[in-house]
């Protein structure tokens, strides 16, 4: 079979995978892009009662006050993450965080 130039290219598509929204796989259960644990755990360090502290909020009453719907391990593993993207970051110690957005 010979090359011919004036055959039209474009009558050979490649076929492209529709995009789905990203409904399952490794980002099913996700919230704005953050697993459900660090999704409460960031909107509790943005709301007011942090906002308004100097200090932000210590782990322990970030527990206490999850810790009905999350284990221990998942909230620090939460507000670790949290810290290494850049939304939180420690204030007087380990244990005290504020959100970079307040």
């Amino acid at each position: 079979m010979k090359f011919n130039p004036n055959h039209a290219a474009s009558t050979y598509q490649t076929p492209v995978p529709a995009y789905n929204g990203g409904g399952g796989g490794a980002a099913a259960g996700r919230v704005g892009g953050f697993e459900p644990c660090q999704a409460q755990v960031l909107s509790i360090f943005e709301g007011p009662m942090a906002a308004q502290s100097d200090t932000g909020l210590n782990v322990e009453t970030l527990m206490k006050d999850l810790g009905n719907k999350f284990s221990r391990d998942q909230i620090k593993g939460a507000v670790d993450f949290l810290v290494n993207e850049g939304h939180l970051y420690s204030t007087i110690d380990d244990n005290h965080f504020k959100s970079t957005s307040c």
